[in-house]
């Protein structure tokens, strides 16, 4: 499963580049795991291979890491109460 989740990742990062070439790596890393229920460490792994180090201040990782697992794994239900203020 690990493995299907970074092939997943790697996927939709480089199709993001692609689609907005003028997006940072840690944007495109970011909208491609919106919502697609990734692990953890799948994303830590990823962010470290994709995600250009000159993007992010050293010390702000973990917390960059941090709410990009709750940006791919909030769940629906709590993402339609967000949108519409319930």
């Amino acid at each position: 499963l690990l493995n299907i989740n970074m092939k997943s990742i790697n996927a939709n990062f480089n199709r993001v580049q692609l689609l907005s070439p003028n997006y940072s790596s840690y944007l495109c890393f970011a909208n491609a795991v919106k919502d697609k229920r990734f692990s953890l460490a799948s994303l830590q792994k990823n962010f470290n291979n994709l995600v250009d180090k000159n993007d992010y201040e050293k010390q702000d990782k973990s917390k960059l890491i941090s709410n990009l697992y709750k940006l791919s794994n909030t769940p629906e239900e709590e993402g339609f109460r967000a949108k519409n203020g319930f």
